[in-house]
C-alpha cells in the first residue's frame, strides 16, 4: 500500500501542469480546463483527484451547474465507499454491526 505522503506527492506533481496551464485565459476558460480534467479523472475512477479538479473549476467560476452536479457525484460516491468501510456487515445477519 503507496504511504500517504507518496499519494499526496503524485497527485500534486500530476496536477502541476495543469495548474501552471490555468494560468493563461479568462475564468471561464480556466474552470473548463479543470472540469475536463474532473471528469477524465472521474472517468479513471480518481474521484479524490477529480474531487481536487472540480474544486480548483469552482474557484474560478462557482455558477457551472454541470461542476456543482459533478461534484456532489464524486462526494455521494466517496460517501458510500466511507460507509462500508466504517461500517462492514454483522457476520451473522449481514446487516451493518453494532
Amino acid at each position: 500500500m503507496k504511504s500517504l505522503y507518496t499519494v499526496r506527492s503524485a497527485r500534486l506533481l500530476y496536477s502541476l501542469p495543469l495548474i501552471l496551464l490555468a494560468g493563461c485565459g479568462s475564468p471561464e476558460e480556466r474552470a473548463q480546463g479543470f472540469y475536463e480534467k474532473g471528469m477524465e479523472l472521474i472517468a479513471k475512477k480518481d474521484d479524490l483527484g477529480a474531487r481536487v479538479q472540480l474544486h480548483s473549476a469552482l474557484k474560478f467560476k462557482a455558477d457551472r451547474v454541470d461542476v456543482w452536479r459533478a461534484l456532489v457525484g464524486v462526494d455521494s460516491g466517496t460517501l458510500r465507499i466511507r460507509h462500508r468501510i466504517s461500517d462492514p456487515p454483522h457476520p451473522e445477519s449481514g446487516s451493518p454491526g453494532r
